[in-house]
């Protein structure tokens, strides 16, 4: 299982507009998923995954971080994910653009 992958298609599936990467032309407001660690053993995974939510303003950034918390925790009705936690959540606008954007840290646990 490709775990940003997975979660970027259920993000997809919840209408946000999902992806690894900041998209080109920039819509106004969207989601990036990020592997950024986590640890590994035979038959289960523990991935952590940055997910951030990009908006024009700090509110509605804040706003869709918010909607973005309540569907993550729900990972776990995914085939192999047995949980989801949030690990934290923090305002994190971006210094090179200056768009506004919050982080949202997640712990998985994955049954391989």
């Amino acid at each position: 299982m490709n775990i940003e992958t997975t979660v970027i298609e259920y993000l997809n599936d919840k209408g946000y507009c999902a992806s690894a990467s900041v998209p080109d032309p920039r819509p106004d407001e969207f989601v990036t998923v990020e592997l950024t660690g986590g640890n590994y053993e035979v038959n289960i995974s523990r991935p952590t995954l940055a997910i951030q939510a990009w908006s024009k303003t700090r509110l509605s950034a804040s706003v869709l971080a918010g909607n973005l918390i309540t569907d993550l925790q729900k990972l776990n009705v995914l085939s192999g994910i047995a949980r989801s936690d949030i690990n934290s959540y923090y305002h994190f606008a971006d210094p090179d653009s200056r768009a506004e954007r919050y982080q949202i840290v997640v712990n998985l646990v994955i049954n391989e």
